[in-house]
């Protein structure tokens, strides 16, 4: 539990690991209702890609910021993807010569 500034609240995890074992599991006996079930879903299929280790590959990465649009309703984000791209040094597919010197893009 930590607390805010504001004198609220909340649970943090940090681990796959308490996930799979503290959270879904309470999600199972509680389900949530409404436009949060569909993201609990979209949630868990991002924390698989995660359990088998997708996400050390960019095509994991995109395939997770695919399924994370979905969430959420598409509201404003922390990290926009292209600031999650840029972090991990993974460049725009389409255009693979992007921010390279001019004379190695040939």
């Amino acid at each position: 539990m930590r607390d805010r500034s504001d004198g609220v609240w909340y649970f943090e995890i940090t681990k796959l690991k308490d996930l799979e074992e503290r959270v879904f599991p309470f999600f199972d006996a509680f389900p949530l209702r409404g436009p949060k079930a569909g993201d609990l879903r979209i949630f868990r299929q991002i924390a698989l890609l995660v359990r088998s280790r997708e996400h050390l590959d960019p095509a994991g990465i995109a395939r997770i910021l695919e399924l994370r649009s979905g969430m959420n309703r598409g509201g404003r984000r922390r990290r926009t993807d292209d600031e999650i791209r840029a972090a991990l040094g993974i460049g725009n597919p389409q255009r693979p010569y992007a921010g390279l010197p001019v004379e190695a893009q040939g």
